[in-house]
């Protein structure tokens, strides 16, 4: 989240001297985040359906603000997300409601 903060400000402020290279370091630093974050799978390394969803909407906020600012992700982040909605769309019962693991509770 503090990341996406710092990349907010470069993207919306580009009269500051330093915001390229804010974005770089934002960008460089969301990529490293994301494969520590995550398993090859998609699947949040906490392995809980509710701080899956929680990141996957952070790392889904980070590329906005990326593609607000005209600053292209690697094709490995967006493969990513993409694996982490594909994880989501398996997890979720029948209902619509998300599996209850390990801290998951039972939203939609």
């Amino acid at each position: 989240m503090e990341i996406s903060s710092l990349a907010t400000v470069a993207a919306y402020f580009p009269e500051y001297i330093n915001s390229e290279e804010w974005l770089d370091y934002a960008i460089e630093t969301m990529v490293e985040s994301m494969k520590d974050q995550v398993y090859p799978d998609g699947v949040q390394t906490e392995l809980s359906s509710h701080y899956h969803n929680v990141s996957l909407n952070n790392f889904e906020l980070f590329k906005e603000i990326c593609e607000r600012a005209n600053r292209k992700l690697p094709d490995f982040y967006n493969r990513t997300i993409e694996a982490m909605y594909g994880y989501s769309a398996h997890m979720v019962r029948p209902s619509g409601y998300r599996i209850m693991n390990n801290d998951g509770d039972k939203e939609q």
